[in-house]
């Protein structure tokens, strides 16, 4: 954004980012927030008390997966064992 000749940047701990950057950045903040994870970086299986499972690797989401077919099925859930 130019005031007067001058550029207004906001400075970050990688460096300056321009306003134009930063409401790209708000913008997809935002989307996500209202739609929620659309679960597409998945992680590798892994085998935890005789369950095969892949997990969301942005939100944890986990969905079943069969080590004899290769695929992943099911519905998502979340795993409450730490509680």
């Amino acid at each position: 954004m130019q005031v007067g000749g001058f550029t207004i940047e906001h400075r970050s701990s990688i460096g300056f980012v321009s306003l134009n950057s930063l409401a790209v950045l708000l913008a997809h903040l935002l989307f996500r927030r209202l739609f929620g994870c659309w679960h597409t970086h998945m992680g590798r299986p892994v085998t935890l008390g005789g369950e095969t499972y892949r997990a969301c690797l942005r939100c944890g989401a986990q969905r079943h997966f069969d080590t004899e077919g290769w695929n992943t099925y099911g519905a998502y859930y979340f795993s409450h064992e730490g509680d």
